[in-house]
């Protein structure tokens, strides 16, 4: 099995690229060279696609982005906010052949570059931890989780379906949300996008958390937005945004890249119609798959709030292959690596507290 290594520049290669992620149902929009442009101004983070192909045909890819902080490169498949997908696959590929020829060039690029680690993210919808353990043979995992919203079970012929019972069921909430006069609708300009930005970012202060990075957002909304990768649903008060979620898709499974809510609005319930009109709209568009990503915590509100909408949890990791010495890395200290790599896992934060690389290492 041959890999080839494509990058922005090259039109031809770039065009093949795409022309398999296209072709994979299941791969993340983060996949793809589209989320490329999307963050390019932010890291700097360098893209690296890899091509595995057998007599003549493309079988699978793995994006790969190179950063280079102040005490050495990282290699990675999850720079930035919302990450997702390391390896993908047409669906009748050998994927043990396909993972095993990808990690193994992953590998030789981040030895050629003497890089402090390799950090690949594995598929919570694919299953497929068990083919990095073999063939990337990492020595820290970090175990996180997601929930995931199986559309057909949620929505039925452009109606929200999940049961109305005394569980958190949300079915009360949003007759709540309804008969206070909100409606729903995606997001129809420039502006408006804008104006939820600002929405999101008095939110995330008012929470006390930082708001995701602007560029970012209207990275999403211009790149992917007008590519059918990306929408912003709405919930209004009359002409007010009272809600607004950005979504980012790729044909199977679109992902909650973002909620944020005008808290003048809290008491009607705003985020519930939006999460309900979020569904059928994906419905509308073919998506099989919802996914919340992780929360802080299976304890929070939050992880309550998504687990409502007959989400299921699904494990996924970070698997990390070093290339310097476990306490080299610890050395640097967990303030100097938050600084030096923002945006960017390098190895998990519980490493310091626990004095050692050697894990177990989940999320509560």
């Amino acid at each position: 099995m041959e890999v080839l290594t494509v990058d922005l520049d090259d039109a031809d290669g770039r065009d093949r690229y795409d022309r398999l992620f296209s072709a994979c149902p299941h791969a993340f929009v983060q996949q793809s060279t589209d989320w490329a442009e999307v963050i390019g101004d932010l890291g700097p983070d360098r893209p690296v696609f890899l091509i595995a192909s057998e007599a003549g045909r493309d079988l699978g890819g793995l994006p790969l982005y190179l950063f280079e902080g102040p005490a050495g490169p990282i290699l990675t498949s999850v720079p930035q906010a919302g990450p997702l997908g390391g390896v993908f696959c047409v669906g009748d590929a050998d994927r043990d052949r396909v993972y095993a020829a990808l990690l193994a060039e992953a590998k030789r690029i981040a030895a050629t570059r003497r890089c402090l680690g390799l950090t690949i993210i594995t598929n919570p919808i694919g299953d497929d931890i068990d083919l990095y353990r073999r063939h990337l043979e990492p020595e820290v995992l970090f175990e996180n989780f997601t929930q995931i919203v199986p559309i057909d079970e949620a929505v039925l012929g452009g109606a929200l379906i999940i049961a109305n019972n005394k569980k958190g069921n949300p079915a009360a909430t949003i007759r709540k949300a309804e008969t206070s006069g909100l409606t729903a609708r995606l997001c129809e300009s420039d502006t408006e996008f804008a104006a939820w930005c600002d929405v999101h970012a008095r939110r995330a202060a008012e929470i006390g958390v930082a708001p995701i990075a602007r560029p970012l957002l209207g990275g999403i909304w211009t790149k992917l937005g007008p590519r059918s990768c990306a929408f912003l649903q709405l919930a209004m008060s009359d002409e007010e945004i009272a809600s607004g979620i950005l979504f980012i898709l790729h044909r199977d499974i679109c992902d909650v890249f973002a909620v944020s809510m005008d808290s003048r609005f809290a008491e009607a319930a705003p985020n519930y119609l939006a999460v309900k009109a979020g569904l059928i709209e994906m419905a509308a568009r073919g998506v099989k798959f919802m996914n919340w990503q992780s929360s802080p915590s299976r304890r929070d509100g939050v992880y309550k709030f998504k687990r409502q909408w007959a989400s299921v949890e699904r494990p996924y990791y970070f698997a990390t292959k070093l290339y310097r010495d476990s306490a080299e890395i610890l050395a640097l200290g967990e303030d100097a690596l938050r600084r030096g790599y923002e945006n960017h896992f390098v190895v998990p934060f519980g490493a310091f507290s626990q004095g050692n690389l050697a894990g177990p290492f989940r999320k509560a």
